[in-house]
């Protein structure tokens, strides 16, 4: 499995990458807007994510078809005129990704997802 921790595929990370922001969104968005989302309105802004792979620690051995994988992603707000906020480390989430792939040296899918 040393191919999956070293060197995603690029489609994948992509996949990753912005479901990570979509989920994380809508995992906050019945909370009551605050002075974030205020901020944000005054800017005419908008929240970049940041995604590394980590924040698990030891894991779940690999085997040929599956793999479990930490993504860990950081908001950075964004707005008119060049605004742009610090990343906000205390939204900071940490998302288990579950891969599953039919066979060694096939594609990996995303079988499921937990947000610790």
């Amino acid at each position: 499995m040393q191919d999956l921790a070293m060197r995603p595929c690029g489609p994948l990370r992509m996949r990753l990458r912005s479901s990570a922001a979509s989920f994380s969104m809508i995992a906050r968005s019945h909370q009551r807007p605050g002075t974030r989302w205020d901020q944000l309105v005054a800017h005419h802004g908008w929240v970049a994510v940041s995604a590394e792979l980590g924040g698990l620690g030891p894991g779940p051995k690999d085997t040929a078809t599956s793999a479990v994988r930490g993504v860990t992603t950081t908001p950075t707000d964004h707005g008119a005129g060049h605004w742009t906020s610090w990343p906000d480390r205390s939204e900071r989430m940490t998302y288990v990704i579950y891969l599953t792939r039919t066979k060694p040296g096939a594609d990996w899918s995303v079988s499921k997802y937990t947000i610790l």
